[in-house]
């Protein structure tokens, strides 16, 4: 059977990445029409993972900083990983651990992560953040403003570099 695009309210004109024809054939009654389908647009980030050399001492320092919710935990001889979620929020952090890591700490001027920066509601959670790093005993740079709102830079175990990130007023 042959469909040709035929026009319906609310469909214009015909954009192929938006619109699509499809072909229904109850027995003998066949007709087409046109469906709604994604164009594929980018809504935000679903996870993030970071590479560690060691699995088991990266979950307990990421697990006594963060508010985390565990949501997987992938053993494997090759590979092995967990995943949690940021309390409240929909974004999940991953740790990963690959057998053939040869150690080399993080370096933010080679290809790859520069850093990762997580996001708080106000100025004042970033110098919560600070408080926190302090009592764990955690270099940070401290509240630096800048013209998008703060920041403040510190690094997990294995060196990679994270942030805490007010953006506002």
């Amino acid at each position: 059977m042959i469909c040709t695009y035929m026009s319906t309210p609310g469909h214009s004109d015909f954009r192929p990445s938006t619109l699509l024809l499809r072909i229904v054939d109850f027995k003998r009654a066949a007709r087409c029409y046109v469906a709604e389908v994604s164009d594929g647009s980018v809504t935000g980030f679903h996870h993030l993972a970071l590479t560690v050399r060691d699995l088991d001492a990266s979950t307990s320092w990421y697990e006594q900083l963060f508010d985390l919710d565990p949501v997987i935990d992938e053993p494997g001889d090759e590979r092995r990983a967990k995943v949690y979620r940021l309390r409240g929020t929909a974004q999940l952090l991953g740790l990963v651990e690959h057998r053939g890591n040869d150690g080399s700490g993080f370096r933010p001027d080679r290809t790859g992560l520069d850093h990762a920066a997580f996001s708080v509601a106000t100025r004042a959670d970033v110098d919560a953040w600070a408080q926190r790093l302090d009592a764990a005993g955690i270099d940070h740079s401290g509240r630096i403003d800048i013209a998008l709102g703060a920041i403040l830079n510190f690094a997990d175990p294995d060196g990679i570099a994270l942030s805490i990130f007010y953006e506002g007023d």
